[in-house]
């Protein structure tokens, strides 16, 4: 581990086990600011006060964790990384797009697993109460397979760091969910790497809120040609909360597609942001790119940035991106109000169907019905402006 510490951070080796101030102190002039380009939209240093050291597990029979190790029952297999291979491992995670957390993460992390999925299985939950909060997480899908796996979120985890690494073999399909539900005052980072092999597809899904700040940095790397990625964003956030999603797609290989379609619903103060740019390289002919982010705006506080990003050396491709920002429609809301409803309703009706573009395709029913039942409470709560 020194090698690598010196290699990305030139700094001691220190435990997960200290705060995010003394992480500040740590990186002096390095803790990201509004100043650094990847990190324009957001701030995180309100999260300086978090303690990080706090550690609380949560034994739930409908979870398959890391303390329990009941991946067997799953047929999945679960390993720690070795030394020898989580050198490899870092330099796949380490995307070189400057996450202070992330290159933490990497020279911090105490719980190293690598997941080998089965051939063939149903929706798999994973529970993510590591001993640390710091973890590195290698996923494995065997070639010609087919999985769905969950990870979930600790709601009352004050911190949580985590880098995982998806690699997806020739011809298998990976349904892959993030659920990044958490209470009030907590935050999150998560970065993930997804490497595609020939023929493979994968369908990535993203959902947070809750917390007081959450970033996804996703990196998508083509290794093979006629692969396929869909990746969905959905997030709601309130109050003075912020919610950042970072992402880079690699086109290297001909004849991929890649679908992108984020949606944020925020109210009062909170501000969201998202950062995508798709990468054709010159020889990436025939690929299929989109890239889309909607944002449901329902008070004039809030904020949302986007910047959705095409890079393109190959005139033989299709590629589109766009963004836009709105409140709840007036004709709608009267349209609705029209056929008999009322104004709460109307508004949860227009809600739901925002949502529901994402929310319908994800494979895991409990994480669907938790979002669902969530708009149904918010709507209940909010003041819209």
């Amino acid at each position: 581990m020194a090698l690598l510490v010196d290699k990305y951070l030139n700094v001691e080796h220190f435990n997960t086990t200290e705060t995010a101030t003394k992480l500040r102190e740590i990186y002096k002039g390095n803790f990201p600011v509004k100043k650094m380009e990847n990190w324009r939209y957001s701030e995180p240093a309100i999260i300086a006060n978090f303690n990080i050291e706090e550690k609380k597990y949560i034994n739930n029979s409908d979870f398959m964790s890391f303390i329990s190790k009941d991946f067997y029952k799953a047929g999945i297999e679960l390993n720690n990384i070795d030394n020898l291979n989580l050198e490899n491992t870092h330099k796949s995670l380490n995307t070189g797009n400057d996450n202070i957390f992330h290159e933490y993460n990497l020279v911090s992390s105490v719980n190293n697993y690598s997941l080998t999925l089965p051939k063939n299985s149903s929706n798999s939950r994973v529970l993510l109460d590591m001993k640390e909060n710091d973890s590195v997480v290698e996923i494995t899908v065997p070639d010609h397979s087919e999985n769905s796996i969950s990870f979930v979120v600790p709601s009352e985890r004050e911190f949580l760091n985590i880098s995982i690494l998806l690699k997806v073999g020739k011809e298998a399909k990976l349904s892959f969910t993030f659920d990044g539900m958490q209470k009030e005052n907590c935050a999150n980072f998560m970065n993930l790497v997804a490497d595609l092999e020939r023929e493979s597809k994968l369908d990535l899904y993203l959902l947070n809120t809750g917390s007081k700040y959450s970033r996804n940095d996703v990196t998508i790397r083509f290794f093979g040609e006629g692969s396929e990625y869909n990746l969905n964003g959905l997030t709601f956030t309130e109050n003075e909360n912020q919610a950042h999603n970072f992402v880079r797609v690699e086109h290297r290989e001909k004849n991929c597609v890649g679908t992108q379609l984020f949606k944020n619903i925020l109210n009062d103060k909170a501000k969201i942001s998202f950062d995508g740019l798709v990468h054709v390289f010159p020889g990436a002919s025939k690929t299929d790119s989109s890239q889309m982010n909607a944002n449901l705006m329902l008070s004039n506080d809030c904020r949302a940035y986007a910047r959705p990003q095409l890079k393109i050396y190959n005139d033989d491709v299709s590629c589109t991106h766009g963004s836009n920002n709105g409140q709840l429609s007036q004709n709608e809301l009267f349209y609705l109000k029209s056929r008999g409803m009322n104004d709460l309703l109307a508004r949860s009706v227009l809600i739901r169907g925002f949502a529901g573009e994402i929310l319908e395709n994800v494979t895991d029913d409990i994480i669907r019905k938790k979002y669902s039942n969530y708009i149904e409470e918010k709507v209940n709560s909010w003041q819209v402006k």
